[in-house]
């Protein structure tokens, strides 16, 4: 097994660290439309949210992308037959005023997601009320 350099080691625990204050409840994240994340026109954003902290906005933006693939030809021309559809998460710190600044893929980005998803959907009240009427 590879071992994890440095640099990679820091942005998964900054992920974990995302995802357990978020557990506990310490970022409070918001829904919101990030139409800005998508790298080509054709993308289309699945899910986008954002949360406060210290004057700063980090946002988490989960978007489709059509990814081609085969012979360098046969990307010019862009056959339906050899593209797929791919999902990329990405987190952004910064603000509107100021920039954004995307931090490197993790392997624990999708874990975040959910974690916030689950959060903001309002599941936990939803299945402890079905838990306490069985």
């Amino acid at each position: 097994m590879e071992k994890m350099s440095t640099e990679e080691n820091k942005w998964t625990k900054l992920v974990n660290r995302l995802i357990e204050l978020t557990q506990k409840n310490e970022l409070s994240w918001k829904y919101s439309i990030n139409e800005s994340a998508k790298e080509k026109p054709s993308d289309t954003i699945n899910a986008s949210y954002f949360c406060e902290y210290k004057e700063k906005i980090i946002r988490i933006t989960s978007y489709s992308t059509i990814d081609f693939y085969g012979s360098y030809i046969t990307t010019l021309r862009k056959r339906e037959d050899d593209q797929k559809w791919i999902t990329r998460i990405k987190i952004e710190i910064g603000n509107h005023s100021e920039g954004w600044w995307e931090i490197p893929s993790t392997n624990n980005l999708n874990d975040l997601l959910d974690t916030i998803k689950f959060k903001t959907s309002g599941a936990q009240s939803v299945i402890n009320d079905l838990l306490s009427e069985a």
